[in-house]
């Protein structure tokens, strides 16, 4: 029983920090390679959407995760507003300001930072 005690005890401490310890940045005047949604064949949840950014990104500081693509789940931005700017921009060659953030709860892969905010140029 002790065990299992000191395992959830573990289990909440690395749970809770990991979002404690979550960084948010920002990307100015990013241009875009894609935009695409996730479907149920794919690793990432249904929904889900990701963005390329042509030549990849500078991490702002704190911020740890992939340079190249941004994924973000689709059940943190079930308005599809983020996504319906990305593709006016994408089509319209636009750069864009994102927002983003390394927290795992909004993440729809490990490793990669996921949007909180999108505004076109």
């Amino acid at each position: 029983m002790n065990k299992f005690i000191l395992y959830v005890f573990y289990s909440v401490i690395l749970l809770a920090s990991s979002f404690a310890f979550s960084t948010d940045g920002w990307i100015p005047s990013a241009k875009l390679s894609f935009v695409r949604t996730m479907s149920q064949t794919t690793v990432q949840p249904p929904g889900s959407f990701e963005v390329g950014i042509v030549g990849g990104f500078t991490l702002p500081n704190g911020v740890s995760c992939e340079t190249g693509i941004i994924t973000t789940l689709g059940s943190v931005e079930s308005s599809d507003e983020m996504y319906e700017l990305l593709v006016t921009a994408f089509i319209h060659d636009r750069s864009v300001d994102l927002g983003i953030t390394d927290d795992l709860a909004r993440s729809a892969f490990p490793g990669r930072c996921s949007l909180t905010f999108v505004g076109i140029h």
